[in-house]
C-alpha cells in the first residue's frame, strides 16, 4: 500500500490447438518478477515481492464439441502469494496462508432446440485442500439451465 517504486516484468506464454475431431487443446503459462524497488515509509520492504502477486501461473485443459453436446476440463496452478509486505508469512496450511495450488475442472453442456442449454459441472475435481486466505471449499458440483435468444 502506498509505496514509492515497484517494478513489474514478466512473460505470458499461451497455445492453442484446434483438431478436426472437434477438440481444442490449450494451455498457458505467466511468470511475473513483481518487486518493491524503493519504499521510504518502510525500507525493509524494498526488494520483496508484492503482496497478492502470484510469481507464477499456469492453465492447460481441453475442450471438445460435437453436435449439441460440449465439454470443458482446465487445470489451473497458482504459486504462492503474499499478504504481508516484508513476505514473512511463508507458512501454509493455516488460516490467513495463500498457498500455492493446482486445481482441476470439468463442464458438459448439452443444447436442447434452439435456445436452452443444460449444463453439469465440478470445480476442484480431486477435491484438493488449500488456503487462499480462508480455506477452500473443496469439490463443488454445479447444475445450470440457459436460455439464449
Amino acid at each position: 500500500i502506498n509505496i514509492g517504486k515497484a517494478e513489474v516484468r514478466g512473460i505470458e506464454l499461451e497455445g492453442k490447438q484446434k483438431l478436426e475431431c472437434g477438440l481444442t487443446l490449450f494451455a498457458n503459462y505467466t511468470y511475473t518478477n513483481a518487486k518493491v524497488r524503493e519504499n521510504n515509509i518502510n525500507p525493509d520492504t524494498e526488494g520483496k515481492r508484492l503482496t497478492m502477486v502470484p510469481s507464477e501461473m499456469f492453465n492447460a485443459g481441453f475442450g471438445f464439441e460435437r453436435d449439441k453436446f460440449s465439454l470443458r476440463a482446465v487445470g489451473r496452478y497458482v504459486s504462492k502469494r503474499y499478504s504481508n509486505d516484508l513476505n514473512i508469512d511463508r507458512t501454509n496450511g493455516v488460516l490467513f496462508s495463500y498457498d500455492p495450488y493446482f486445481v482441476a475442472d470439468a463442464k458438459a453442456s448439452y443444447k436442447i432446440g434452439k435456445y436452452f442449454t443444460v449444463s453439469a459441472s465440478v470445480d476442484n475435481i480431486f477435491d484438493r485442500d488449500y488456503f487462499s486466505s480462508y480455506q477452500s471449499p473443496g469439490r463443488k458440483w454445479y447444475g445450470e439451465v440457459s436460455i439464449n435468444f
